[in-house]
């Protein structure tokens, strides 16, 4: 037999080679699609950008939110916290006034989002919007969940009829979205440090009845500032 074989000796490699080559070719034509469907679903995602993700479900609506549309989200919060407002929970009604933003307002949504941040250990995806009258201040995923933050400053007590605005506001975007699983992370902040420490009667009030599910947080903005070690004077 060793004989018979000795012949053939030299064509081993070549035959061997060949033989991975044949395999090779099999292969690529046999996966030949799923690679490029692969690589086409590579593609859409880096031209998409980032999105935030929920689960096994990603969220691709969700882009920065532009300057002027949180300019003006900022003036509508601004008015529902001092008097409720007159912009209806589906975004129409008066427009706030061109007034600029008062800095501590500003102030007091950074740190909240900051603390937010650090107490539950997560990254959040600040500023971000989902389209027209769709802007959240901050939304991120976990534990399959879709969890949108939404940041009051109250100069006094809180507005219940504010804060339902914008609850019912959120429970909108969500059902015109077709969003299944969705938190909403209410963040007062006080100018007032008493006033964290009110009855929490208006705040069960503004969430009475409300369709999704909301956790509440509340936090005095000077509480913030020592956290944070901002100076009263650095506004």
């Amino acid at each position: 037999m060793s004989n018979y074989l000795t012949p053939l000796a030299p064509f081993v490699p070549l035959l061997q080679t060949l033989a991975w080559i044949t395999l090779i070719v099999a292969l690529t034509l046999w996966f030949n699609r799923p690679i490029r469907e692969l690589l086409g679903s590579l593609r859409k995602r880096v031209d998409a950008g980032s999105a935030v993700k929920a689960g096994w479900f990603e969220l691709s609506e969700m882009k920065a939110e532009p300057a002027d549309q949180q300019r003006l989200r900022a003036q509508i919060e601004l008015k529902e916290a001092s008097d409720g407002g007159t912009i209806s929970a589906k975004g129409g009604g008066t427009r706030p006034t061109q007034n600029g933003t008062p800095p501590k307002y500003l102030l007091a949504e950074d740190l909240a989002l900051r603390a937010l941040q650090a107490d539950l250990g997560v990254p959040l995806n600040r500023q971000i919007s989902a389209g027209p009258s769709a802007g959240f201040d901050a939304a991120f995923a976990q534990g399959g969940k879709l969890n949108i933050v939404e940041v009051r400053f109250f100069p006094g007590p809180a507005n219940p009829e504010g804060i339902r605005l914008a609850l019912e506001r959120i429970a909108d975007t969500t059902e015109r979205m077709n969003w299944k699983s969705v938190k909403v992370i209410l963040v007062l902040v006080f100018a007032q440090p008493g006033d964290v420490y009110l009855p929490t009667d208006p705040i069960n009030k503004a969430l009475e009845g409300f369709r999704l599910s909301v956790d509440v947080r509340t936090y005095s903005l000077d509480e913030l500032r020592i956290r944070f070690g901002v100076a009263p004077g650095d506004l």
